[in-house]
């Protein structure tokens, strides 16, 4: 009788574990076959952007990748191969016209003509530290024209490099982006080198001298920091590269900012302005300042400070336009020295698309020129506070300030400041390149790049709270959690109390 339950029993178990193996064997198969999975994060940064998938799914012939890969790299980028095989796989699921394959460098002679480094790590083998070398590059092809990325180390930007250059590459034509070489104060040479460089990836940079019209191949022409009056003529040309249905972004200090001998402020009173307001953009002689802002450092002496400098308004991710693909994900762009704008709606025609890209917060007040505006001096807040436009966007049929007719489909995109783009800014503030950088790809490419380009960004930065608040968080820090652990011993020692009065209650 024993033997034959425990026959029974081992029967049991048996079919108990073949029966978990068949499930487990069919789920992987059904997971192979339906695969889904959640992203949590806020911004969905996990997540394939729409764009992407309609930028794989549109391509109008197909694109081959060939990811030049060496295998015997330190054991931290063969995680990174296997994210971008998972990038890659997922990305060919949207469109059959995208293949891709990894390809042993070998003696790296076919990478290197190809313009794919080969790289130095260090790395830690038979406890020894050793110098190994290897590559890490892409090179896509489409129709006859091919694009390469030297070095894939970090895939945070992959997704925008990669969708960008696809969208260079099925352009029509060679998409160039034109900066003001005259009377410009920020120099794109020496001040915007690292705008220069990103830009480079995906555009011709050219220079721009207004004293002729702007070549028919120039998109989008960036003016910066224009500090003195141009001649009649060259207000024209912009005029007519505007009314050609191309874009127009101005970057317009309506204050100049003065270092030596003190720091002050002057009104900017170039006729930039006046040709702005022609269309409905009118640039204030003031800065804008505002409670919620940047750090400034500065020395006294020979003692370095650190402050809040209110002058420097920081825009967070409520102050911009959450309905605009450009800036819609943007937070911590820090605008030095802004002006504010104003619009003239009496000047803006009919059917024209007005934006209000960004603000700042309802905390800001003006300054006028003339003000000193040393960061050690405490700066004081007016009683007129409230929310600033900083940045705004006309689009559509304008109509021409010196009566050139009216343009079909332009774009006219005004910022109340020059600084912001320079690459002392920049390097404290990665966010101001990609606001840059963004309203580049909306007026230039694609608009919607800007969903990528964003996932970049994971600021949370902490909102500004009152001096009660402040004061209370202080209070709390110090004596919040001594009087919560003294009260969770005061609960113990009564609860123990209570039970041993039981336990002899019970006794008794």
């Amino acid at each position: 009788m024993k033997l034959s339950n425990k026959f029974k029993n081992n029967q049991n178990l048996i079919i108990s574990v073949l029966l978990v193996l068949g499930i487990v064997a069919a789920v992987n198969i059904l997971a192979d076959q339906l695969w889904w999975r959640a992203d949590l994060t806020a911004d969905k940064i996990y997540s394939t952007a729409p764009v992407t998938k309609e930028a794989i799914k549109s391509l109008p012939d197909p694109v081959n990748v060939r990811i030049y890969f060496s295998s015997d790299l330190p054991n931290q980028f063969n995680l990174t191969k296997r994210q971008l095989d998972d990038l890659l796989s997922d990305y060919s699921i949207y469109g059959n016209k995208l293949s891709y394959q990894f390809v042993d460098p070998g003696d790296g002679k076919e990478a290197e003509a190809l313009g794919i480094p080969k790289l130095q790590f260090n790395d830690i083998r038979h406890d020894k530290l050793e110098v190994v070398t290897g590559y890490m590059g892409m090179v896509i092809n489409y129709r006859d024209k091919q694009e390469v990325i030297p070095v894939i180390q970090d895939l945070a930007g992959f997704e925008y490099s990669f969708v960008s250059l696809l969208k260079k590459m099925s352009a029509d034509k060679q998409l160039t982006v034109g900066f003001l070489a005259n009377y410009s104060t920020v120099n794109l040479d020496k001040d915007l080198q690292i705008l220069r460089r990103e830009l480079a990836k995906l555009y011709d940079i050219e220079s721009v001298d207004l004293t002729k019209p702007v070549a028919d191949n120039i998109q989008t022409l960036v003016i910066a920091g224009v500090k003195t009056d141009l001649k009649e003529e060259e207000l024209k040309n912009i005029d007519k590269f505007l009314m050609s249905n191309r874009s127009l972004i101005v970057l317009h200090d309506g204050a100049s900012t003065i270092t030596t001998p003190v720091n002050f402020n002057v009104e900017n009173k170039s006729n930039l302005a006046a040709l702005l307001a022609k269309y409905g953009l009118v640039v204030k002689n003031n800065l804008v300042a505002d409670v919620y802002s940047g750090v400034a450092s500065f020395s006294q002496g020979v003692t370095n400070y650190n402050v809040s400098y209110p002058l420097w308004p920081k825009l967070l991710k409520d102050n911009f336009d959450q309905s605009n693909a450009s800036v819609a994900n943007l937070e911590g762009v820090i605008l030095p020295w802004a002006s504010s704008i104003v619009i003239d709606k009496s000047k803006v025609a009919e059917g024209v698309s007005l934006i209000e890209l960004a603000k700042s917060s309802d905390q800001a007040w003006l300054v006028p020129a003339n003000t000193n505006i040393n960061p050690a001096e405490k700066l004081r807040p007016t009683e007129e506070r409230g929310a600033v436009l900083m940045a705004a966007s006309l689009s559509g049929r304008l109509k021409s300030a010196y009566a050139q007719g009216e343009s079909q489909a332009s774009q006219l995109v005004v910022v109340g400041d020059s600084d912001f783009i320079r690459d002392d800014f920049v390097r404290g503030a990665v966010s101001n390149l990609v606001f840059m950088q963004n309203i580049i790809d909306g007026a230039t490419l694609d608009a919607d790049l800007a969903q990528i380009k964003s996932k970049e960004l994971v600021l949370r930065p902490i909102k500004n709270l009152d001096e009660r608040a402040k004061q209370w968080f202080s209070w709390f820090n110090i004596l919040g959690m001594t009087v919560l652990v003294v009260i969770a011993g005061l609960v113990r020692y009564y609860l123990r109390k209570k039970s041993r009065t039981l336990e002899l209650k019970c006794y008794e």
